[in-house]
């Protein structure tokens, strides 16, 4: 649902609400297991047994919003969920969210979250554009009086005005999109160390 102190959630709202939020926790948690798998540290069986319990339809969001307080973050409630999900069998819950602290988890949820809703930014950034450009190629003989410090200047075209706005919304669409993909992510443990991630995979922390 829309958020009264966050103009514009009305529009996208599904962006973020609890649960992209808890879709994207998920997301970070099923991750780290496929990045486990990729250093040989647990098979597919167990990527697949966790993947399998990764959609956020799969969670019942009451109990785990309810969960929230005791911990202060919603990381706790949420593994919780998702191990009971996964279950003992295979090994899976165990290897859950090993190594990471609850800041890494939450930070690089934001991260995504982030990263889903500036893909909708440059979306708009480019109907922007594109308006623009029509806007500035209706109006090359439409003409105004430019300004000097708030005070009439020379005369202008509403065309060269618009191409303003043009060439503002263009590098700003093309900056949001490169800065799309350039947000972090955290797995730095408990301490911000690195030391638990080192102790699973030995000189590999880094990679």
């Amino acid at each position: 649902m829309p958020l009264l102190l966050a103009p514009g959630s009305a529009r996208w709202p599904h962006l973020v609400d609890d649960a992209a939020v808890l879709q994207a926790l998920l997301d970070v948690e099923v991750a780290w297991v496929r990045v486990q798998a990729r250093l040989g540290l647990v098979d597919d069986d167990v990527v697949a047994a966790v993947s399998a319990h990764g959609d956020v339809t799969d969670h019942d969001l009451g109990p785990i919003a309810a969960g929230v307080e005791a911990g202060g973050n919603p990381v706790i409630p949420m593994l919780a969920a998702l191990r009971s999900a996964v279950g003992p069998e295979t090994g899976a819950a165990a290897v859950i969210h090993r190594g990471l602290t609850s800041q890494d988890v939450l930070d690089s949820a934001l991260m995504l979250l982030a990263h889903r809703s500036l893909a909708i930014v440059v979306d708009r950034l480019a109907a922007a554009v594109d308006a623009a450009a029509r806007l500035a190629d209706a109006h090359r003989g439409t003409l105004l009086v430019a300004r000097t410090l708030s005070q009439p200047a020379l005369p202008t075209t509403f065309a060269a005005k618009a191409a303003g706005w043009l060439a503002a919304l263009h590098e700003a669409r093309a900056e949001v999109a490169a800065r799309t993909h350039l947000l972090p992510v955290q797995c730095g443990g408990a301490a911000g160390t690195l030391a638990a991630i080192d102790a699973l995979a030995p000189g590999r922390a880094l990679e």
